[in-house]
C-alpha cells in the first residue's frame, strides 16, 4: 500500500519543521489492505503531511477521498481520465504563479495568544521578525527576537513603536533607538537559518508621531527596508483595512494573533 511505505520509509526520514506535501493519486477506491484512512490520519496529525488526493475516473468515492485528503475542498482534485492529469500536471509545470496578492493564508486557527495552537510553515507568509543586536555575545554578531511585524508592502513593515524605546542603562529613561535592528521576512523557526529567509536592515524606523510611552498610546511604528523582500510563497504582503473600515471588531468574525509566542504559561 502505497500509503503504508510513506508512513514506515518516507515520514521517519522526514526533515523536522520542513513544510511536507503528498499528492496521492487514487481511483477513490481502497482495494488490497482495506481502508487507507487510519495510515492517512496518522500521516497528518502525527507527521504534519498536506494530503492532496487526485481522483482519477468518473465515479470516485468522495467520501472516501475526503477521508483521506486534508480538510479543504482544496484538497481533492478530480480529473476524468490519466490523459487529462497529464495534461494538467504539464500545464502546472509550466505555471507561474502571482505572489503580489495581499493576505492570502490557508489558516484556519481559532486560539489564544498563550495556549494557541502552532502554526505552519508559509501560514503567515507577512509575518516578519523584528531582531536587535545582542551584544552580550561579543565573540560573534548575534540577533535575537525582539518584536514581531507585519509586511504591508515590499518594502515596509507595520509594528510596535515601543520596541524601539529601549532603557538607558544610566537614566533609567526609555529612549528612541534605530540602531542594531534587522528585519527577517520568510522564517518559521527561529533556531536556524532557512533558504526562504531574508534578512533586510532597516532605512529608517518612524514611531507614530504621537506615540506616549508612560500608556503606550499610538504604539505603532513604520520600518522602510533598505532593499525589496522577494514575494514568494512563504514571504507575502497582509492586506490594510480601508477607510471605511473603522471598526475592525466585527460580531461573529474572527481576528488572528501570530507570533512567536508561548503556547503555555
Amino acid at each position: 500500500m502505497a500509503l503504508e511505505l510513506v508512513q514506515t520509509a518516507v515520514a521517519p526520514m522526514a526533515r523536522s519543521g520542513s513544510h511536507k506535501a503528498l499528492m496521492f493519486i487514487t481511483d477513490g477506491k481502497s482495494n488490497i489492505g482495506g481502508s487507507p484512512k487510519k495510515i492517512a490520519k496518522d500521516l497528518r496529525e502525527i507527521y504534519g503531511f498536506e494530503i492532496y488526493a487526485v481522483a482519477v475516473g468518473r465515479k470516485p468515492s468522495m467520501y472516501e477521498l475526503s477521508e483521506i485528503a486534508s480538510s479543504g475542498e482544496e484538497y481533492i482534485i478530480r480529473v476524468k481520465s490519466y490523459e487529462k492529469l497529464q495534461k494538467a500536471i504539464r500545464q502546472a509545470a509550466h505555471a507561474k504563479i502571482d505572489y503580489s496578492g495581499c493576505g492570502e493564508s490557508p489558516a484556519d486557527f481559532r486560539a489564544r495568544i498563550v495556549g494557541g495552537s502552532s502554526s505552519r510553515r508559509g501560514w503567515w507568509p507577512w509575518q516578519v521578525a523584528v531582531k536587535k543586536y545582542d551584544n552580550g555575545n561579543h565573540k560573534i554578531r548575534n540577533f535575537k527576537l525582539h518584536c514581531g511585524g507585519a509586511l504591508i508592502s515590499r518594502q515596509w513593515v507595520l509594528t510596535a513603536a515601543h520596541c524601539f524605546y529601549l532603557r538607558n542603562k544610566f537614566s533609567g529613561e526609555r529612549e528612541f533607538r534605530d540602531d542594531g535592528f534587522k528585519v527577517s521576512a520568510g522564517e518559521y523557526r527561529l533556531d536556524q537559518q532557512e533558504k526562504s529567509q531574508q534578512d533586510i536592515s532597516p532605512e529608517k524606523i518612524v514611531p507614530h508621531g504621537k506615540y506616549v510611552k508612560k500608556n503606550f498610546l499610538n504604539d505603532i511604528a513604520l520600518i522602510k527596508l533598505k532593499n525589496k523582500v522577494e514575494l514568494g510563497k512563504f514571504v507575502r504582503t497582509v492586506c490594510l483595512p480601508s477607510k471605511e473600515k473603522e471598526d475592525l471588531a466585527l460580531a461573529t468574525k474572527y481576528g488572528y494573533v501570530s507570533g512567536w509566542g508561548a503556547k503555555k504559561n
